[in-house]
């Protein structure tokens, strides 16, 4: 939460997709990693590593292509359709900004970077 001169409080937030395995099965997230092109490797003390998605664009477009066509099973999927609720969201939200501005600013609507190119709420099984 961050505190503005105008004294009211503004919130930000991130999506995060993470994959987590033994540090011993490194190699199985570095193969992640580069399947999809991006991601952050982490490791900890504790003996545990983790692959981690945050940039919007990577979501949208290879994150949820991928789990359309492989879906998740089980609890995970019930998890995973949550998240992509708030990845609708934080689309829609960066999509209403972008236009907002481009008014502000006088400019020609164009069409955005964060559009969505498939139907995400029949691909996430709601």
């Amino acid at each position: 939460m961050k505190d503005y001169k105008d004294n009211q409080a503004k919130f930000s937030y991130s999506l995060v997709l993470e994959i987590s395995q033994r540090t011993k099965d490194l190699d199985i997230l570095k193969a992640i990693s580069y399947y999809f092109g991006t991601g952050n490797i982490y490791s900890d003390k504790k003996g545990l590593s983790k692959v981690k998605f945050n940039n919007i664009k990577n979501i949208q477009h290879r994150l949820l292509p991928f789990f359309y066509f492989y879906p998740l099973v089980g609890f995970k999927l019930k998890q995973f359709n949550v998240w992509v609720k708030a990845v609708i969201l934080k689309i829609s939200y960066l999509s209403t900004t972008e236009t907002e501005q481009n008014i502000k600013t006088n400019s020609l609507y164009k069409k955005d970077e964060y559009s969505i190119n498939v139907d995400i709420e029949k691909m996430c099984h709601f």
